[in-house]
């Protein structure tokens, strides 16, 4: 899975606040917007979203495509359900709580296309696995927390919604599985580190972790000792 990095610029007028964030779920959304690409929605929030100043973490394009737009320990602007004054409580309070995903459509159904939702199936797989989400509780629908038609097709349609969560729990098991678990410490493709989980405990291999961290690990045969040197 590829995420590429189109940060927006730091201040409210970009939906981006530097509020930090500490998530404890998802909220997937679809841009409203049938035929649009991911990298115009991403400029839209850049330019100020039509006097809304909203913003999403990522945003997923028609070919699959992922641009993260803020990061994950960053309040987004993206759960509200209008931009009248009502509901700020209501958005601060969401958008102090949730990653957001924003979804391109082929369509005004507003159904994801194939490739769409496969990367969205396996971006919130990985997120899940990383943050230690419930696909069941964690991951919701922009509906689900402000009343909003969002994603409006997967609002309409709540069968295919209980569908996509299945095929996210799936794509976890799969990951979850000891010969596939990797670690990503810093969540950014930055170290990645051999592990496993068993009864629910996630375990590394310390050799592994610490060569990634620049210390060399030998065997003193002499005195029988395991030797960490940097």
């Amino acid at each position: 899975m590829k995420v590429t990095e189109m940060l927006l610029t730091s201040g409210n007028t970009h939906g981006r606040t530097g509020t930090k964030l500490v998530p404890k779920g998802i909220v997937v959304h679809y841009v409203g917007n049938p035929g649009s690409s991911a990298v115009g929605n991403r400029n839209w929030f850049e330019n100020g979203a039509g006097g809304a100043y909203t913003s999403a973490h990522y945003i997923i394009g028609l070919d699959g495509e992922i641009i993260l737009c803020v990061p994950e320990y960053e309040c987004a602007q993206h759960a509200g359900k209008s931009y009248a004054p009502q509901y700020d409580a209501q958005a601060k309070k969401n958008n102090s709580m949730y990653i957001g995903i924003e979804n391109c459509h082929p369509n005004a159904d507003g159904k994801f296309n194939d490739k769409t939702y496969a990367s969205l199936v396996a971006l919130c797989a990985d997120i899940c696995i990383h943050h230690g989400f419930d696909v069941q509780k964690d991951v919701v629908r922009h509906y689900d927390v402000t009343g909003k038609m969002c994603p409006m097709y997967y609002v309409k349609n709540s069968n295919e919604w209980e569908s996509f969560k299945k095929d996210i729990q799936v794509k976890v098991d799969e990951r979850n599985k000891p010969e596939n678990v990797k670690f990503d410490l810093f969540h950014a493709n930055q170290v990645v580190i051999n592990g496993f989980i068993k009864d629910g405990t996630t375990y590394v291999e310390a050799r592994d972790l610490l060569e990634k961290m620049g210390f060399n690990v030998g065997w003193d045969a002499v005195n029988k000792m395991v030797m960490v040197n940097k």
